[in-house]
């Protein structure tokens, strides 16, 4: 298919063009961010007890050891509108 009836097939259906971008990158201080996380979270959990039924888990990362990358949890953005998310 040339570029100009990809280009038409685009517009035709209101698509944008995307850039795939891995923006879950860790960091030296994820570490300690983690645990303040777990530390605060236990504090809150403590001051009301049913807090955890007030937060929605989607379970929607798969997290593994190896160097594999979940893409079914990707972000979309495009450059032409900067709203469009996926």
């Amino acid at each position: 298919i040339g570029h100009s009836s990809v280009s038409k097939i685009l517009k035709l259906n209101k698509w944008h063009p995307y850039k795939l971008h891995l923006v879950q990158k860790l960091f030296e201080d994820d570490f300690d961010r983690r645990i303040e996380f777990c530390d605060l979270m236990m504090e809150m959990i403590v001051d009301d007890p049913l807090l955890l039924n007030n937060i929605v888990f989607s379970d929607e990362t798969t997290l593994e050891l190896t160097e594999n990358i979940n893409r079914h949890n990707c972000s979309y953005w495009s450059d032409v509108n900067p709203h469009w998310k996926r």
